[in-house]
């Protein structure tokens, strides 16, 4: 606390300093230059209320996004035999095992998808918890919990998830230099997590390409908003157990499929 107070009085120091010599230089007086800052300051709060109004509205955006996404999830689970019966129904009768097969591994997708995204959450917490101890940063333990759950929505969650600590460090640290070494490891855990962590065990668990799993994403935000940032991976996880099992669209599966992924046998 002494240490703040001590740098709050060097700071008033030196812009009183600073406006004398500005008197002496310019003639201009401590009252105008008083006019000046309050008119400044007047347009830089106008300016901050409308990045704020911006943020909070774009927020309410993905917070509405996200509920839509949730009710997407809840109605596809509550109509899922419906929608087995509807497959069935269409499917001939010689091709009903391979149509029930193609149903069965589907509905693992979601379980499968879910805890890559969990192991990806584990090894963000691990090189944010080692960062962070290192830096003996303010509140990490909430930084951490935040910064791991946010991420589950691709590329704004990791862009706030680093963001925050950044912010934080750059609030309690007097170095210069830790502050720029620390955003710029929080920048690179963020770049291996949202392009090496995510495709690959993402993929791993849901056999998809790691190529493809970063294509699904880009393609599902372009399509379908912040939905499709989270759908379209499962959904081209299904797409590929369709191409495993339709004669024809093999080389689909293969071209979508994880590197160490074997088409079985009987395909």
């Amino acid at each position: 606390m002494s240490d703040l107070l001590e740098r709050k009085e060097d700071i008033l120091g030196f812009i009183d300093n600073l406006r004398e010599q500005v008197v002496q230089l310019t003639g201009i007086t401590l009252e105008q230059q008083e006019e000046v800052f309050k008119d400044r300051i007047f347009g830089m709060i106008q300016e901050l209320q409308k990045h704020l109004s911006n943020l909070f509205n774009n927020f309410v955006d993905i917070l509405m996004d996200f509920l839509v996404m949730l009710i997407y999830v809840f109605l596809f689970l509550l109509y899922r035999d419906q929608f087995f019966n509807f497959f069935m129904k269409y499917a001939s009768s010689h091709n009903n095992s391979n149509a029930e097969k193609i149903i069965n591994e589907s509905k693992t997708v979601a379980n499968r998808y879910l805890w890559g995204r969990v192991q990806v959450m584990i090894a963000l917490a691990i090189m944010y918890t080692i960062t962070f101890l290192a830096y003996d940063l303010e509140y990490s333990a909430l930084l951490i919990i935040f910064g791991v759950l946010i991420t589950i929505v691709p590329y704004i969650g990791p862009f706030v998830s680093g963001l925050l600590p950044v912010l934080f460090m750059v609030v309690f640290s007097d170095s210069s230099a830790e502050i720029i070494s620390f955003a710029a490891i929080v920048l690179v855990i963020q770049l291996i997590e949202s392009y090496v962590l995510e495709p690959i065990i993402i993929g791993s668990e849901i056999k998809q390409s790691p190529l493809f799993v970063i294509i699904a994403i880009v393609l599902g935000g372009a399509i379908w908003g912040f939905a499709g940032l989270v759908l379209f991976v499962p959904l081209f996880a299904i797409m590929k157990i369709i191409f495993d099992h339709t004669p024809g669209l093999e080389p689909l599966g293969i071209l979508i499929g994880y590197e160490n992924d074997k088409p079985s046998e009987e395909n």
